[in-house]
């Protein structure tokens, strides 16, 4: 029994049948009697569904079945020779390394025999692995890895800027893959025990998806593997549901891979792991920057898997002091829900599941106590209930939300300093060339110490836009912020600016102080919510990083520029 409001629910779940249980079939004949449901209907399963559920139920891996015609002249060899100085690298005392190819692929699992009908030859997993692309076309007919840099929004090029549509084997996919999948991510100066770390989160996130798709697609099936890059994110799609849950997926508890043997080679070479740790590797890199849940697709109505990762944080900072007004607490999974009805507006029980990876249960329990407090309102009935802000949270959000955007600085030289008050000690005539030159930082009479300063008080002079509290490292003096000022003049008093000459002020203006988005976004003159937009883009290609990155989403976060390759 489960409480809604006012109402008692009996709850009754039943957990899917089973893949070795499967087909459920109606009557003698399973090709007659199969049926899948999908949302509010049974659907008779048609022959070819009935037959991978029959292939999906078997004991023995698919990658393990041996294959008839094959020899070694069918295999890549420089690719065998390129992962096996990987291997060696990564475990220089097996004996692995000294055996000849045909042992070492044996090893692998990629030729073997079957003792029980003394049957032996090369498996469909050391053909995946590096099997030619004549092999490969031989056995499975149609095989494609098609990976696509799509063109930014707008710009006007064609359907994509890079493409390429491997038809080889998996590992040659991934050597050839992932480096244009990671190739304008920058990689930030960190340590760890005092090594230098060359992969950053976001590259992480990257390699784990791309083996993902590689080593668990079902390669019987006719489609092709997708991957798809844009400024915006990644995108991963794959022939072949996952074997567990969407929870199971994203807590990692629970592995049933479908190609043991191509995961295990790629654990071999330190790529891969058979723990099911794959997602939840990904879900915590993309946490870790602060980046909204990807979307994770097990196949549940389509035979595919899909992984979505965009580069768009989890809140945004008018989500913050939105949240802020509403007095919400730190309940990550009530701000999502709140955040998911503003942005799409609307939040049901799955897409809230989709967000937080809570179980349904709990998420029907976070949408009742939202709906309880008076923040949510309902619609609809059964399967169909969702939630839309109630009438109190949106008139929070439109007192949060200010004009399209905000009014540029005055020109520098209309900055009147001579009468601000310092509390670093400078003055006027202290050599900054800035004195007696009548000019305002912000308006008029703005204070840079007293509580209304214009660039970072509670009630600040931007034309509606709401700031966080002025921080702490706030620049200590009016000459700081004018030379500020001043660096971002040209690009402030233009209207039309191209995106990568904001990009690297910004950068160089965060190298110099750290700022905050409202700083950021009033020295180029553009209201703060868009210069997040490409704070964020920053953030994400390894230029910028945060003051305080042990609270990634913290309203008083502030930017710095991160130290170059050659620095």
């Amino acid at each position: 029994i489960e409480s809604v409001g006012d109402k008692a629910l009996l709850v009754i779940r039943v957990r899917a049948v089973s893949r070795r249980d499967r087909p459920v079939y109606v009557g003698r004949n399973p090709y007659e009697g199969t049926y899948v449901r999908r949302n509010t209907g049974d659907y008779r399963c048609d022959r070819w569904e009935v037959d991978r559920m029959i292939r999906e139920a078997s004991s023995t891996s698919p990658d393990s079945a041996i294959l008839d015609g094959y020899t070694l002249a069918d295999f890549d060899l420089d690719a065998l020779a390129r992962y096996r100085r990987r291997y060696q690298t990564k475990h220089p005392g097996s004996l692995w390394n000294g055996y000849d190819d045909a042992r070492f692929l044996a090893s692998l699992g990629a030729y073997r025999r079957d003792r029980q009908t003394e049957r032996e030859g090369f498996t469909i997993a050391g053909l995946l692995l590096f099997g030619t692309n004549e092999a490969l076309r031989d056995w499975r007919g149609r095989h494609l890895i098609d990976y696509r840099r799509l063109p930014e929004p707008g710009s006007g090029q064609e359907r994509w800027v890079d493409r390429v549509p491997w038809e080889g084997h998996v590992f040659g996919a991934f050597e050839a893959l992932y480096p244009r999948l990671v190739a304008d991510l920058s990689t930030p100066f960190r340590l760890a025990d005092g090594v230098r770390q060359d992969e950053s989160p976001t590259h992480v996130a990257m390699r784990e998806a791309l083996v993902n798709l590689l080593v668990h697609a079902d390669y019987t099936e006719k489609g092709a593997s997708l991957v798809t890059r844009d400024v915006q994110g990644c995108y991963f799609r794959n022939p072949g549901n996952s074997r567990v849950s969407q929870y199971d997926v994203a807590e990692g508890d629970r592995s049933d891979p479908r190609n043991p043997l191509l995961v295990a080679a790629f654990r071999h070479i330190g790529l891969a792991d058979e723990a099911g740790t794959g997602i939840p590797k990904i879900l915590d890199a993309w946490s870790s920057l602060g980046f909204r849940r990807p979307d994770i697709d097990v196949g549940s109505e389509r035979y595919e898997f899909a992984l979505d990762l965009r580069f768009a944080h989890l809140l945004s900072d008018e989500d913050r002091a939105w949240l802020a007004l509403l007095k919400e607490g730190d309940d990550a999974d009530r701000h999502l829900a709140l955040v998911q009805a503003r942005t799409e507006k609307g939040v049901d029980n799955a897409s809230l599941c989709r967000l937080t990876g809570l179980h349904p249960a709990d998420a029907t329990r976070v949408l009742a106590r939202l709906r309880e407090d008076g923040l949510l309102t309902p619609s609809g009935e059964g399967r169909w209930r969702s939630y839309r802000l109630s009438e109190r949270a949106q008139s929070v959000l439109d007192n949060v939300r200010g004009p399209a955007v905000a009014p540029a600085l005055p020109d520098l030289f209309d900055i009147e300093i001579a009468g601000f008050e310092r509390s670093a000690g400078a003055s006027a005539g202290d050599g900054t060339g800035l004195e007696g030159n009548g000019t305002s930082l912000g308006g008029s009479k703005v204070s840079l110490e007293g509580s209304d300063t214009g660039l970072g008080g509670s009630e600040a002079s931007l034309g509606g836009d709401a700031l966080p509290p002025k921080p702490d490292t706030f620049p200590a003096t009016v000459e700081e912020w004018a030379a500020l000022a001043l660096t971002a003049f040209e690009v402030r008093r233009q209207p039309r600016v191209p995106r990568a000459e904001v990009e690297s002020l910004i950068v160089s203006l965060c190298r110099r102080v750290a700022l905050s988005v409202p700083e950021i976004g009033m020295l180029i003159g553009k209201r703060w919510n868009w210069a997040r937009e490409v704070v964020r883009a920053l953030v994400a290609s390894g230029e910028l990083g945060y003051l305080h990155p042990e609270k990634p989403t913290s309203p008083n976060q502030r930017y710095v520029a991160l130290p170059r390759e050659d620095e």
